[in-house]
Protein backbone atom coordinates (compact mmCIF):
# COMPACT_ATOMS: atom_id res chain seq x y z
CA UNK A 1 0.00 0.00 0.00
CA UNK A 2 1.52 3.32 -1.16
CA UNK A 3 1.52 5.77 1.50
CA UNK A 4 -0.85 8.99 1.34
CA UNK A 5 1.84 11.63 1.63
CA UNK A 6 3.85 9.99 -0.98
CA UNK A 7 -0.06 9.90 -3.19
CA UNK A 8 -0.60 13.61 -2.43
CA UNK A 9 3.22 14.40 -3.64
CA UNK A 10 2.77 12.74 -6.80
CA UNK A 11 -0.71 14.08 -7.45
CA UNK A 12 0.73 17.71 -6.70
CA UNK A 13 3.53 17.14 -8.99
CA UNK A 14 1.43 16.31 -11.65
CA UNK A 15 -0.76 19.14 -11.19
CA UNK A 16 2.20 22.00 -10.59
CA UNK A 17 0.76 22.57 -7.15
CA UNK A 18 2.38 21.98 -3.50
CA UNK A 19 1.07 18.98 -1.59
CA UNK A 20 0.10 21.60 1.14
CA UNK A 21 -2.36 23.49 -0.73
CA UNK A 22 -4.50 19.93 -0.68
CA UNK A 23 -4.69 19.73 2.35
CA UNK A 24 -5.62 22.99 3.31
CA UNK A 25 -9.10 24.93 2.87
CA UNK A 26 -8.04 26.11 -0.68
CA UNK A 27 -11.10 26.03 -3.25
CA UNK A 28 -9.86 26.72 -6.71
CA UNK A 29 -10.56 23.99 -9.03
CA UNK A 30 -7.09 23.03 -10.02
CA UNK A 31 -6.50 22.21 -6.32
CA UNK A 32 -10.31 20.92 -5.90
CA UNK A 33 -9.32 18.55 -9.02
CA UNK A 34 -5.91 17.34 -7.58
CA UNK A 35 -7.48 16.76 -4.09
CA UNK A 36 -10.34 14.40 -5.49
CA UNK A 37 -7.60 12.38 -7.73
CA UNK A 38 -5.77 11.93 -4.29
CA UNK A 39 -8.40 11.26 -2.26
CA UNK A 40 -9.38 8.30 -5.25
CA UNK A 41 -6.70 7.03 -5.33
CA UNK A 42 -5.95 7.03 -1.61
CA UNK A 43 -9.23 4.85 -1.28
CA UNK A 44 -7.71 2.48 -4.76
CA UNK A 45 -4.70 1.62 -2.64
CA UNK A 46 -6.48 0.55 0.17
CA UNK A 47 -6.66 3.52 2.73
CA UNK A 48 -9.02 3.12 5.41
CA UNK A 49 -11.92 6.31 4.97
CA UNK A 50 -11.01 7.46 8.11
CA UNK A 51 -7.62 7.83 7.45
CA UNK A 52 -7.92 9.33 4.33
CA UNK A 53 -10.84 12.01 6.05
CA UNK A 54 -7.94 12.65 8.75
CA UNK A 55 -4.91 13.42 6.80
CA UNK A 56 -6.73 15.83 4.39
CA UNK A 57 -9.00 17.69 7.29
CA UNK A 58 -12.01 16.52 5.63
CA UNK A 59 -15.32 15.33 7.30
CA UNK A 60 -17.61 12.93 5.29
CA UNK A 61 -19.52 14.68 2.71
CA UNK A 62 -16.44 16.62 1.22
CA UNK A 63 -15.60 12.63 0.63
CA UNK A 64 -17.59 12.05 -0.86
CA UNK A 65 -17.99 15.21 -3.04
CA UNK A 66 -14.23 14.49 -3.48
CA UNK A 67 -15.28 10.91 -5.22
CA UNK A 68 -18.55 11.87 -7.37
CA UNK A 69 -15.94 14.45 -8.59
CA UNK A 70 -13.16 12.54 -9.72
CA UNK A 71 -16.04 10.23 -11.76
CA UNK A 72 -17.00 13.62 -13.20
CA UNK A 73 -13.49 14.44 -14.23
CA UNK A 74 -13.03 11.06 -15.73
CA UNK A 75 -15.97 10.32 -17.68
CA UNK A 76 -15.87 14.15 -18.80
CA UNK A 77 -11.74 13.95 -19.83
CA UNK A 78 -10.36 16.19 -17.42
CA UNK A 79 -7.58 14.15 -15.85
CA UNK A 80 -4.41 14.60 -15.84
CA UNK A 81 -2.56 11.23 -15.37
CA UNK A 82 -5.49 9.05 -14.10
CA UNK A 83 -2.94 6.20 -12.95
CA UNK A 84 -0.19 5.99 -10.01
Amino acid sequence: MKPIPEIVTEIADRYGINPSEMTGRERSRDVYVARSHAIFFCFQHGHKPADIREYFRRDRTSMHASLGAHLVHFRNGWTQGTAL
